[in-house]
C-alpha cells in the first residue's frame, strides 16, 4: 500500500546563515539513481548542523524513505555519517561526540593558526567515517561549497569526502579555504551564489533547524 505524508511545518527553509537555495521550476530530473523517497537538504553551523540527527531519527520512524542527500557546513558531517551508516542511532553517536567548543571557537581570519586549527576537526572526521569518496557512499550525497576566487557555486559529488566536508565547513576566521584541485579553492556555500538544486527527486525536503522562538505568554 502507498503511504502518503505530510510534511510538517518545520520542514521550511533552510536555515539563514546560507545563502539563497532554489529549485529550477518545470526541470527534467538528472536521475542518477532508482532510489525512492525524498531529497533531504541538511545544512547549519556548529549545534545548529548536528541537529540533524533529530531529524534523521523522526524520518526513520515515520519510514519516510531517503533518496539522497543535499548538505553543508556542519550538515555535511552529519549527512555523511548517515549515508554511511544508514543509521540514525549511529548517525546521532557519532556526531555526540563532536566539541563544538573545540572545532568552532577562537577565530584567527586566515593566519598560519588557521591553517593547523583545521587539523583536530579532520582528526575527528577521519576517526567517525570510514568511506573515503563520497561515491562510494550508500546514499548519494551532495556537498555544497563556494569556489573562492570565482565565487560559483560548486556541487560536490564525486571525490575525497574527508575533504568536501572541510570545503564546505571553510568559513573565514574559522578554517582555511581548502585546495580542491590545481585552480580550485573552496571555502562555505554562505559566501557564494545562490545554488540551483534541482534533483532526481520530486520531493525536495528543506529543514530549518534554528526553530522560532515560542511566543511570550499572554498577560491576564
Amino acid at each position: 500500500m502507498k503511504k502518503t505524508w505530510a510534511l510538517i511545518p518545520f520542514f521550511l527553509i533552510l536555515t539563514a546563515s546560507c545563502s539563497t537555495f532554489k529549485k529550477k521550476p518545470n526541470s527534467e530530473p538528472e536521475s542518477t539513481s532508482s532510489r525512492p523517497g525524498i531529497t533531504l537538504v541538511m545544512g547549519g553551523l556548529g549545534v545548529y548542523g548536528l541537529t540533524h540527527a533529530g531529524i534523521l531519527r523522526v524520518l526513520e520512524k515515520e519510514e519516510i524513505p531517503i533518496k539522497s542527500l543535499i548538505a553543508f557546513q556542519t550538515g555535511a558531517f552529519v549527512a555523511s555519517l548517515y549515508a554511511e551508516s544508514e543509521n540514525s542511532f549511529t548517525t546521532e553517536w557519532k556526531a555526540s561526540q563532536m566539541s563544538l567548543d573545540k572545532y568552532y571557537s577562537s577565530p584567527h581570519i586566515f593566519s598560519e593558526t588557521s591553517q593547523t586549527s583545521v587539523q583536530p576537526f579532520k582528526n575527528f572526521i577521519r576517526s567517525k567515517i570510514q568511506t573515503t569518496a563520497i561515491e562510494n557512499l550508500k546514499i548519494p550525497l551532495t556537498i555544497l561549497a563556494t569556489d573562492l576566487l570565482t565565487g560559483d557555486s560548486i556541487s560536490i559529488q564525486k571525490g575525497h569526502l574527508i575533504q568536501a566536508i572541510l570545503s564546505s565547513n571553510a568559513i573565514p576566521g574559522f578554517f582555511s579555504p581548502v585546495q580542491w584541485s590545481t585552480h580550485r579553492v573552496l571555502i562555505s556555500p554562505a559566501f557564494g551564489r545562490e545554488f540551483d538544486l534541482s534533483k532526481d527527486s520530486e520531493v525536495l525536503v528543506f529543514v530549518d533547524v534554528k526553530g522560532k522562538k515560542a511566543d511570550p505568554p499572554l498577560e491576564d
